[in-house]
């Protein structure tokens, strides 16, 4: 049996949290967003987020993960937010890390409020999201 491509996990360089999420920024410079499990996201938090996450980058336009696995819910203000010009101003492209139908439902929602922003897409796994942000910038 012949193995396939080794996949090597991507690790904190620098990590700070908010109220409601782990973030950090990995080897490869992709900001990542990891809101704490069974979490409810407000436009506040949100806001929050992206302000930590501009810190850690030091001011410089990055690809985002941003896990979405575990949430309960994310309000429309937050989801607004994250579309809007501020965070896509500050942002090559999103990968959303999806699992269950719930995630994925919210996923879907910034693929439609998003169409021409930035590129963003729906991931399964961290491997495959890294991967892709990689190639934004």
């Amino acid at each position: 049996m012949t193995a396939g491509p080794q996949q090597e996990v991507a690790y904190a360089v620098v990590e700070a949290r908010t109220d409601t999420q782990r973030m950090w920024v990995d080897q490869y410079g992709v900001l990542h967003a990891s809101p704490d499990p069974g979490v409810h996201i407000s436009a506040a938090d949100a806001r929050a987020a992206v302000d930590l996450g501009w810190e850690l980058k030091e001011h410089h336009i990055c690809s985002v993960i941003v896990d979405l696995r575990h949430i309960r819910s994310m309000d429309r203000d937050a989801r607004a937010y994250y579309a809007g010009p501020e965070v896509t101003a500050r942002t090559f492209g999103a990968a959303l890390l999806v699992g269950n139908p719930l995630t994925r439902a919210v996923g879907n929602l910034f693929l439609g409020l998003n169409k021409a922003a930035h590129p963003l897409r729906l991931f399964p796994d961290d491997f495959s999201a890294v991967a892709w942000c990689r190639t934004l910038g």
